[in-house]
């Protein structure tokens, strides 16, 4: 069996959203790599080869390739209707602009109108049409998202319309995946199809491919949007695995290495680099068994909140690469008002402050001081994926954070099938779970009731919460009810505790000193904002 990164697999029972979108630029350079000329002085110049990397890949169709790294290097020639930005607010690509109905269930897109493929051929509804059609008609990592679309239509060539089965708040930032010209062939969607040629619409145009070894794209002419992109040429080298992608770029092979966090503090660089971090879907929480007798108590569950020390956890556990979490929803999200003072600390409480910072201490800390510590006297198992050294360590860190207060984690690592049989069969107190959400954050299927799934993992459920709930799904984008909702929800959220947020995980590109310039890309994907990387100036 080929070893992949396939998409579906990692879409489990525990899986599905999004963090932080603030761009951390850090500067890793040494004191013989040192640049002379700071990149504010330098005027950019037109020119130059980007150099990119990707597994090798099994089609250059981004539907139907099962390698996420292959489908973010082909979206420098695809482009969605709308990209997500870290405020969670739609920013129109292909599409002109959009309406919502009252319901919050009936989209009507407005198209560009002076958009072309590639290959000359004029972008309209038809495309978008087929895109569904495609997206529906073939397993791609788009297609669990349709599941919730009752139909869609085109009313005339630069107008469609999307209808929900339920609604979702913000649903277009969903609405960012590739479009492809209408008219493909059933065989353009098999799982191995090396020939496939791309045509988008986006900065760059393909050029040729030498079959295992690399791809060529040159600056497409005649963007749409006027942003013209500085670099003339990209060419993405095929390579096996990530520890050869992150090899060639550690070498000067490549000019830009992308992680999605999931292998934070795994890299050494031999020299000096720039890295651009961003909010992610990847949320990491702590699941709770509300049936469990002690954890039925709505005051334990804050108390363990208020003890984990998060920021420490992000230190310990993912090398500061994350942002202490308060809410399963991400702190930026334009409707979080609160955002500074609620969520722009993780030791809101009087327990936590009380705690070293370093971890290695939390053990030592002198419990005769601390009229708190030992004020529970109980036991409790804690279900962790034993295949994952990331979460090995964040089960190792609660642990120590619960026990000066009397909570005894019995650590049960289990291999990740195991894991995810247990959590379906609620066979645990607690768990270290981790989800992917969807980029419009939308949290109903791990907790709302009335739309109970396999990945609804919360078997806390009450009316009151399902309204809530309900309620963030009806908000209309930027009003003032939108804010209202939220307010809501984050209340009742934080009073109850039906899950413990740990934190949220940054992406990031890792960028060579070749290249200047340069912003965080937008949730939606890596390579963004690549019309403000330049490789030529004076």
């Amino acid at each position: 069996m080929k070893h992949r990164i396939r998409i579906s697999a990692l879409i489990v029972a525990v899986l599905i959203f999004l963090m932080t979108g603030c761009a951390n630029r850090t500067e890793n350079t040494s004191e013989n790599d040192k640049i002379e000329v700071t990149e504010e002085k330098l005027t950019p110049e037109y020119g130059g080869t980007l150099r990119l990397a990707c597994f090798v890949p099994d089609t250059l169709n981004p539907l139907a390739t099962e390698y996420q790294n292959v489908r973010e290097v082909l979206m420098i020639i695809y482009e969605g209707l709308f990209k997500a930005e870290s405020t969670l607010k739609a920013t129109p690509v292909l599409a002109e602009s959009y309406t919502v109905s009252t319901s919050n269930k009936i989209y009507t897109i407005k198209l560009k109108q002076n958009v072309t493929f590639h290959d000359g051929s004029k972008f309209d509804s038809e495309d978008v049409i087929a895109t569904f059609n495609y997206i529906r008609e073939f397993p791609t990592p788009y297609s669990k998202m349709f599941e919730n679309v009752l139909s869609y239509s085109a009313i005339d060539s630069s107008t469609v319309s999307l209808e929900l089965i339920s609604p979702q708040h913000d649903f277009v930032n969903n609405l960012d995946f590739p479009i492809l010209p209408a008219g493909l062939a059933k065989e353009s969607f098999v799982s191995e199809n090396p020939d496939f040629v791309p045509v988008g619409t986006g900065k760059f145009k393909y050029e040729n491919q030498i079959r295992n070894k690399y791809m060529t794209c040159s600056k497409a002419e005649n963007i749409h949007d006027g942003k013209e992109v500085y670099i003339e040429q990209v060419q993405v080298k095929f390579l096996h695995n990530s520890q050869d992608i992150f090899h060639a770029f550690d070498a000067g092979e490549i000019d830009m290495f992308t992680t999605n966090g999931s292998n934070w503090g795994e890299f050494s660089f031999t020299s000096g680099v720039k890295s651009y971090e961003s909010g992610s879907p990847r949320y990491t929480y702590l699941g709770i068994n509300v049936k469990n007798p002690h954890l039925q108590d709505a005051a334990l569950r804050r108390d363990m909140n208020r003890i984990i020390n998060k920021k420490a956890m992000v230190e310990a556990v993912i090398f500061s690469h994350a942002t202490p979490a308060e809410l399963p929803i991400i702190s930026t999200a334009y409707y979080n008002k609160q955002k500074e003072s609620s969520q722009g600390e993780s030791a809101v409480n009087t327990l936590q402050t009380q705690l070293p910072i370093n971890e290695e201490d939390i053990l030592e800390a002198p419990v005769e001081k601390n009229p708190d510590f030992n004020k529970y006297n109980i036991s409790l198992y804690l279900l962790y994926n034993s295949e994952s050294k990331e979460k090995l360590r964040a089960a190792q860190h609660l642990k120590k954070c619960m026990e000066p207060y009397g909570i005894t984690l019995e650590l049960q690592g289990v291999g990740f099938e195991d894991y995810k049989t247990r959590i379906f069969e609620e066979n645990y107190d607690l768990y270290i779970g981790e989800t992917i959400m969807n980029n419009n954050m939308n949290i109903d299927f791990m907790f709302n009731s009335l739309q109970k799934s396999e990945q609804n993992l919360c078997n806390f459920t009450n009316d009151q919460f399902d309204t809530l709930l309900n309620n963030i799904d009806m908000m209309a984008p930027e009003s003032e009810n939108s804010e209202i909702a939220y307010r809501n929800f984050t209340e009742y959220f934080t009073q109850n505790m039906p899950q413990i947020p740990l934190f949220h995980t940054n992406t990031a590109i890792f960028v060579s000193n070749r290249i200047k310039g340069g912003t965080a890309p937008s949730m939606s994907f890596f390579y963004s904002n690549i019309e403000d990387f330049f490789i030529n100036y004076h």
